[in-house]
């Protein structure tokens, strides 16, 4: 028995060298790409089985061999008569492969045909904060984007801003990034170029949007969202423009400590919180 274990564990390391090979090449290809393209894996990513996952594992014609699994925090499952087999980290497919290896190995089925299918996802929680509809904690059940998860968490609030900052954890390092993401281009209103796929531990956070307040002989007034840098007077072009009762060189800015109107540069740049005032022509 000794032995059979032995010769078990030889094989299993021997294919998790082969998977692990398979993954570096892969890596080493996409190696000159940008730090943001690092975070946007191809479409064809299929889930990797982690820690607390619930598997069905099932050989085919040998009923006494197929159970329910919880992968460990090792990220081992408990298999019949052969013990441990680590899988977490795998897809399904390499997964049944190393299982396959432990039964033939073990002596225990010759030409073992092992299917796996994960029946409870529980290793790859994220988290959505901030000004969404329904934050908290989500379990990913497939390879997810960050619209997919935004999409999860109901989408922005009327108040939220048009960005977005996502902080992507790297399990081999531990480290994490952080990207500045146009909601607009996640969803592929603007193009989807700012989709990154999403994993474990990551963080997509919904800022409060920063507005501007104007008011008076202008169109359109009201509130206005400040997506990027802009002007005073583009801030009037965004409110519609002066009326024919109005002068765009008479606007005034709100001193929020004191209270009161004071004059200003239309080249100037809106800050946050900056509230306008157009005064009537005097004629």
């Amino acid at each position: 028995m000794q032995n059979i274990r032995s010769y078990f564990l030889l094989a299993q390391t021997i294919a998790l060298v082969v998977i692990s090979l398979s993954v570096t090449i892969g890596v080493s290809k996409s190696s000159t790409a940008s730090p943001l393209q690092d975070t946007m894996p191809t479409s064809n990513q299929v889930y990797l089985l982690g820690p607390r996952d619930l598997i069905e594992i099932r050989v085919f014609e040998h009923p006494e061999l197929s159970i329910q699994a919880r992968v460990e925090a090792d990220n081992s499952v408990l298999l019949p008569v052969v013990g441990k087999a680590f899988v977490g980290g795998m897809s399904e497919q390499d997964a049944a492969q190393i299982i396959q290896t432990a039964y033939e190995v073990g002596g225990v089925v010759l030409n073992a045909a092992v299917t796996i299918r994960v029946t409870e996802f529980a290793s790859k929680k994220i988290a959505v904060l901030g000004f969404v509809n329904s934050p908290g904690q989500y379990t990913l059940d497939r390879p997810s984007k960050v619209s997919d998860v935004l999409a999860m968490a109901g989408g922005p609030t009327s108040t939220g801003s048009s960005k977005l900052v996502f902080t992507d954890y790297n399990d081999d390092t531990g480290e994490n990034e952080r990207y500045i993401l146009n909601i607009d281009q996640i969803l592929g209103l603007a193009g989807e170029t700012q989709n990154p796929f999403v994993g474990a531990g990551d963080i997509i956070y919904v800022p409060k949007a920063e507005v501007f307040y104007i008011y008076g002989e202008v169109r359109s007034p009201g509130v206005f969202q400040i997506d990027t840098d802009i002007t005073i007077e583009q801030a009037l072009a965004i409110a519609g423009g002066v009326t024919e009762l109005g002068k765009s060189s008479s606007i005034r800015r709100r001193n929020n400590e004191t209270g009161d109107l004071e004059k200003i540069e239309l080249t100037e740049l809106v800050k946050a919180g900056d509230v306008f005032q157009v005064p009537q022509r005097i004629f």
